[in-house]
């Protein structure tokens, strides 16, 4: 009798490949986890890094501005260091000339009061409308910023209706006599600006003159203290805002970007406050 073979049933079950099917799902997902740990923290790394490299570049300029604060300017005359204004916003301006300026002279008496400040004709190229000006003698001073620039019957520079300040910080009726110097001080003011919200999302700025640039993104605090000379003369003390009668003899500087945040303190080599003896 012939013997028929049959057809092999070895294989797997369906039990079987239930489990391989699990088991690769497990290996798989698992594999991918650990990728995405790694991942997380390549990107944790770099934006770390990121943040280092901001912070190491605001507090660069940062100290560098803040230690040229009054250089080129003439004594006693604008404050080198100034806070504020605010207005929801972290502002902090330095004044400084790192070239040689601009300096022409009255051709004629001028006072606070004077609606036109006038120069020589072959200087009024110099100036244009928006100039911050400086004009002072024998320890007398007054900013300004030029509404006009007038070339022609009268050459003179016309100032804005907001005197930006003067002598004392008091109001006064002082003559400059002809000869007395005007100084343009175009780029001498340097402010840097932090404001949060959907324009700035934290951005650190840098102005000086018509020139603009972040210098930091993702700030989230900028403050400034000063060291100044209490009232009294005695010891020194850390202020958030220095009055007029008060020396500023350094300036502390907390910067917080992200997860990190520095401090340091300059000692700016030409602040033009009066020293208090």
């Amino acid at each position: 009798m012939a013997v028929v073979p049959r057809p092999s049933c070895s294989g797997y079950s369906l039990l079987e490949v239930v489990l391989v099917m699990g088991m690769s799902t497990l290996i798989v997902g698992g594999m991918a986890l650990a990728l995405q740990s790694q991942e997380r923290a390549y990107r944790a790394q770099g934006s770390g890094h990121e943040e280092l490299q901001s912070v190491d570049l605001a507090v660069s300029q940062l100290q560098r501005d803040l230690q040229l604060a009054g250089a080129g300017l003439p004594p006693g005359t604008l404050p080198a260091v100034a806070p504020g204004p605010g207005n929801g916003k972290s502002v902090l301006t330095i004044r400084y000339l790192t070239d040689d300026p601009f300096v022409t002279r009255l051709t004629a008496p001028a006072t606070d009061q004077s609606r036109l400040f006038r120069i020589s004709p072959k200087a009024i190229s110099r100036f244009r409308k928006g100039d911050q000006v400086l004009v002072h003698n024998d320890g007398a001073w007054l900013a300004f910023r030029v509404a006009d620039v007038q070339s022609r019957s009268r050459p003179g520079l016309r100032p804005a209706s907001d005197i930006l300040s003067s002598a004392g910080g008091a109001p006064f009726r002082l003559a400059f006599p002809q000869g007395s110097e005007v100084v343009r001080l175009r780029d001498a003011e340097v402010q840097y600006v932090l404001a949060r919200g959907e324009a700035w999302d934290g951005r650190l700025v840098r102005r000086q003159g018509t020139q603009e640039a972040v210098i930091a993104v993702n700030v989230q605090d900028l403050i400034v203290d000063y060291l100044v000379v209490p009232p009294d003369g005695v010891g020194q003390q850390w202020a958030p805002t220095p009055s007029e009668d008060r020396a500023v003899l350094g300036i502390r500087v907390r910067l917080a970007v992200g997860r990190t945040a520095v401090r340091f303190t300059v000692t700016p080599r030409n602040i033009l406050r009066e020293s208090l003896s």
